[in-house]
């Protein structure tokens, strides 16, 4: 139990840090969020340098915690942070951690190599082409998948909304509901879980028994699978662990609960089985582990066909590079 305090007031320390410097490499920025770097548990590329700089800037106002600029075009990054509502509301380390995500989404979609026009296109459309936005989209176009986003504030508060708060609610669901943040929110489940657990789920069954440790309600055949694990399974050590008890991972789970609760209960098992695996091995190859979606058996990631010196944040790669053809 000491360890896992040590840990997260280092993360909130260097977070603090980073924050008065004014900026960081995305490298710093993953730092914060595991402690360390690289995590233990994943097999990350050691020439994947994350070098890429993001300004932080402090923000006031009570409109929002969090804005991260998305990287389209290759326009500056940047990291606003409103560090009085996070202490409100949250962690530092962990907020930062989930606006690094969006800045890692924008980044790697250049990774396709998508023409100028494409990415205008994108731009104005409201998207990235981020891969966690096609995963989420595919899902739930599919007949039967669609979501239902409706508040339940009313229900769990005990009170009655007006319609126009009843109204930013459900346009809060609606951006919850994305592929990008429910990645992101995976990505704080993570890095609250990882000193708990000591590493970082490098497999299905690892990331399953993460996640019930982490407090979400799993389908039935996957508790099924959990319970049935051999006695060597290196699963069962995430299932042994201390459950998690921090106020912001029983935020980020609700949030992505909810939206999960918003599927008709015949398409949840589906989400379970593919876009939360798909998320998570996305984030992880972001990260640098570069076999991480073929390891859950979902196939090769078609950011990682791409040659190692465009991956973002190469130091040694001009952007003036011509792309390959």
């Amino acid at each position: 139990m000491l360890a896992e305090v040590e840990v997260a007031d280092k993360r909130e320390i260097m977070a603090n840090q980073l924050l008065v410097k004014g900026c960081a490499s995305v490298k710093e920025l993953l730092t914060v969020s595991f402690g360390e770097w690289p995590p233990k548990g994943l097999e990350i590329n050691p020439e994947i340098k994350h070098s890429q700089t993001v300004k932080l800037i402090p923000m006031k106002g009570d409109a929002a915690m969090a804005l991260a600029t998305p990287p389209v075009l290759q326009q500056e990054l940047w990291i606003k942070l409103n560090k009085e509502l996070i202490q409100q509301y949250g962690m530092l380390y962990s907020t930062m951690g989930h606006e690094m995500t969006h800045i890692l989404q924008g980044e790697h979609s250049t990774r396709l190599q998508k023409s100028f026009s494409m990415k205008m296109a994108e731009f104005f459309k409201g998207g990235q082409g981020v891969v966690s936005e096609d995963i989420m989209t595919d899902f739930t176009s599919r007949k039967g998948n669609a979501l239902t986003l409706k508040s339940d504030f009313n229900k769990n508060s005990g009170r009655k909304l007006s319609h126009s708060d009843e109204l930013m609610f459900r346009m809060s669901k609606v951006i919850n509901s994305k592929g990008s943040e429910i990645q992101a929110r995976i990505h704080q489940i993570v890095i609250d879980g990882y000193p708990r657990w000591g590493k970082v789920p490098a497999t299905s069954d690892e990331f399953y028994a993460a996640m019930k440790n982490a407090g979400f309600q799993l389908p039935d055949h996957i508790e099924k699978k959990l319970a049935e694990l051999p006695e060597n399974s290196s699963a069962r050590h995430f299932l042994s662990c201390e459950e998690a008890s921090s106020k912001v991972c029983k935020n980020k789970v609700a949030d992505i609960q909810s939206i999960i609760d918003s599927l008709q209960e015949k398409s949840r098992p589906g989400f379970w089985n593919e876009v939360m695996p798909a998320l998570y091995t996305d984030l992880i190859e972001m990260y640098g582990d570069g076999p991480g979606r073929a390891r859950f058996g979902l196939g090769v990631n078609p950011k990682t066909q791409m040659p190692l010196k465009y991956f973002p944040g190469q130091a040694d790669v001009k952007k003036t590079s011509p792309a390959p053809s």
